[in-house]
């Protein structure tokens, strides 16, 4: 069972760090290290200690393989010179065009594969890279149904109340009966803890949306445990667990790997701001989804660190080409546990 943990417990337990760090410099150096090891092993997964009992089972020549069929498959879906600025307009050939990929128990979809219109800014731009890619090699290997946006995206699908991508799941639930679980793959910045004093970073936060299922949470508690005992990664639930964010730096180039700073971010009253990941509002394709049927049908949110994605040509370009291999392959293999445990499968 998954224990919540408050905004309040995160928020103390980070003032705390950072007071104790300010009377004591081996505290300083304790927090200094975990954060030294965090992006070391977010930059090469192979540098993340858990990871020592899987290696064996991780082959540099399957790695290779899984990387290049998802570099094909992003180039052909969404960004065929896999530049950043191309994800706008995509391989669209009208506005909202989706690509329909696979076949299979659940139904999958990569709705900021391409980039979608930001609420912040309400332009197209910052896409969630290498989900297209991935959803789409989860799906030709027949792990499910992949829905994915080709560009020339209109608005977003978690925050407009109707959406292109709603209506094709819509049509899919209402054409197959077969469909077993709701699988929505996304991205986010790398670096998240829960503490400060954490050596690892969270590389993937589980969403249930708003008012979610007992399905869901236990596809979510089987997926935390899969993920921690085959892969050596670690996820948590963003409903119940809310984490710390880092302030961006101001590396322009977008060239290194890390993009934050070691201070974290706070609110304008000086206080740590907390955040969650959890798609937790009425307008989210997992809520959607969850509202969709009568039955006990899971649906989740999962948003996958950069680390473990496959990022554009002229982004964070400064990562070596083997360990981003590797990190990709990890997180493919992490989207193989996540279809495997929505459909049960396989161990839940």
């Amino acid at each position: 069972m998954i224990s919540e943990v408050t905004i309040a417990e995160v928020r103390g337990g980070a003032e705390a760090c950072l007071a104790a760090a300010e009377r004591s410099s081996h505290v300083a150096e304790t927090l200094e290290n975990a954060d030294i090891q965090r992006w070391g092993a977010a930059e090469d997964i192979r540098k993340l200690q858990s990871l020592a009992v899987v290696m064996p089972q991780l082959p540099e020549a399957g790695a290779h393989e899984v990387y290049g069929r998802i570099v094909q498959a992003e180039s052909l879906l969404v960004a065929p010179d896999r530049r950043v600025k191309t994800y706008g307009l995509g391989t669209a050939q009208y506005p909202d065009e989706l690509a329909y990929i696979g076949q299979g128990s659940v139904l999958m979809e990569a709705q900021h594969g391409s980039d979608p219109v930001r609420k912040a800014t309400g332009k197209r731009e910052a896409a969630d890279h290498g989900t297209a890619g991935l959803t789409a090699v989860l799906a030709y290997n027949g792990l499910g149904l992949g829905i994915i946006p080709r560009g020339r995206q209109t608005s977003n699908a978690n925050v407009a109340e109707t959406h292109p991508i709603k209506d094709a799941l819509t049509h899919e639930l209402a054409r197959v009966d077969a469909y077993l679980g709701f699988l929505s793959i996304h991205g986010m910045r790398p670096g998240k803890v829960v503490s400060l004093r954490d050596p690892s970073e969270i590389h993937a936060v589980i969403g249930l949306g708003k008012e979610p299922k007992p399905a869901s949470l236990e596809k979510a508690e089987a997926l935390i445990a899969r993920a921690r005992d085959e892969l050596g990664l670690r996820l948590v639930v963003g409903n119940l667990v809310p984490h710390v964010n880092f302030d961006k730096s101001f590396d322009a180039d977008r060239r290194q790997f890390r993009d934050s700073h070691t201070t974290v971010t706070r609110k304008s009253d000086g206080e740590i701001a907390i955040a969650r990941l959890a798609a937790a509002t009425d307008t989210s394709t997992t809520t959607f989804m969850s509202r969709a049927t009568d039955v006990n049908f899971p649906a989740i949110q999962l948003e996958i660190s950069r680390s473990l994605r496959l990022m554009p040509k002229d982004q964070w370009s400064s990562r070596d080409l083997q360990a981003e291999k590797m990190g990709v392959y990890m997180g493919y293999r992490l989207g193989v546990l996540a279809a495997e445990v929505v459909t049960g499968t396989i161990n839940t």
